[in-house]
C-alpha cells in the first residue's frame, strides 16, 4: 500500500527490534552517530544527515554514540529495489529531512484526512532513497540494468532477456552480480516493479480504476495473467484489492475488474 503506518522520534534503547513482514523502517540521524547491527553479522555506521533503511522482518539493535537523536518512518508495503539494509546521505538542502519531518507531523495528527498525505510522503521518502542510494551502488553494470528496466518496464514489448544478452557478460554472472547488490534477480525486480506500479494505480484511481488499462500501463500483455500475478503477491485480486483500499481511504470502490 506504500503508506506510513508509524513515525516519530526514534526511541533510544539497545533492545533487539524486529518489524513486520511488510514494513520498511527508515531512520534519519539528526544528531550524533550510531551503529546498526543485524543477526546476519552485518553492521552499518551512520551519522548526522544520513538515513538507514531496514527491510521487513530483520532483527537489529542500534548502538548510539555522541548524543544520538533521530526520527523514523515505518512504511507498509513499499516497492524498493534493495532487499538488504543500506545507508545513504541527505543532500545539501536537507530535502530528505524535510520529508521526514512532514511525515512525522501529519502522522501525529491521526486524522482520516491525512491518509493520502501520509501516502504521498511515503512515496516521496522512498523516491529519495531510490535516487540517493542508487548513486552508491558499486557496479556500473547494475546501475545500467536498473536504468534500462525503469525506462522500459511500462511497455509490454520490453524484452529484458534481449537487453541482458546485449551486455558483455554471461547470464549467470549478471544474475549473481545483480542479486548480490540488489537482493533479487533482474527478472524478479522487473516483476515486482510492475506489480508495485499497478498497486499504486489501483489505490489512487478508486472507482475509476480499470483493471485492463492498468495492466497495460504497467507492461502486462494479458489482464488475466496480471490478475494471477497480482493475487500471488498481494493475496487478493486487483479488483478486490482496489475495493479494500478504497474503503480504507473512504472513497467508492471500483466497479467490475478481473
Amino acid at each position: 500500500m506504500n503508506v506510513i503506518v508509524d513515525a516519530g522520534k526514534y526511541p533510544l534503547n539497545h533492545r533487539a527490534v524486529r518489524h513486520g513482514p511488510s514494513e520498511w523502517v527508515l531512520i534519519y540521524c539528526t544528531g550524533g552517530s550510531g551503529t546498526l547491527r543485524f543477526e546476519s553479522g552485518q553492521s552499518l555506521e551512520f551519522s548526522k544527515g544520513m538515513i538507514a533503511g531496514i527491510p521487513p522482518e530483520m532483527t537489529y539493535t542500534l548502538s548510539a554514540r555522541g548524543s544520538f537523536t533521530g526520527v523514523y518512518v515505518c512504511i507498509h508495503e513499499p516497492f524498493f529495489y534493495q532487499k538488504k539494509p543500506f545507508v545513504f546521505s541527505d543532500n545539501r538542502e536537507g530535502l530528505v529531512l524535510n520529508a521526514f519531518q512532514g511525515a512525522c507531523l501529519h502522522f501525529a495528527e491521526k486524522g482520516g484526512d491525512t491518509h493520502f498525505i501520509r501516502m504521498a510522503y511515503a512515496y516521496l521518502i522512498m523516491a529519495y532513497a531510490k535516487c540517493y542510494h542508487k548513486e552508491q551502488i558499486r557496479s556500473e553494470t547494475v546501475r545500467e540494468i536498473l536504468d534500462n528496466i525503469h525506462e522500459n518496464y511500462s511497455s509490454a514489448n520490453y524484452e529484458l532477456d534481449k537487453y541482458l544478452e546485449s551486455l558483455p557478460f554471461s547470464a549467470d554472472y549478471i544474475r549473481k552480480l545483480f542479486k548480490g547488490e540488489i537482493g533479487v534477480t533482474p527478472h524478479r525486480y522487473l516483476s515486482d516493479l510492475r506489480l508495485s506500479e499497478a498497486e499504486g494505480w489501483l489505490y489512487s484511481q478508486g472507482k475509476e480504476a480499470n483493471i485492463t488499462e492498468i495492466a497495460r500501463r504497467c507492461g502486462f500483455r494479458e489482464p488475466l495473467y496480471f490478475s494471477r500475478m497480482f493475487k500471488k503477491k498481494y493475496g487478493r485480486s486487483p479488483s478486490h484489492y482496489a475495493e479494500e483500499m478504497a474503503n480504507v481511504a473512504g472513497v467508492s470502490a471500483p466497479d467490475g475488474g478481473a
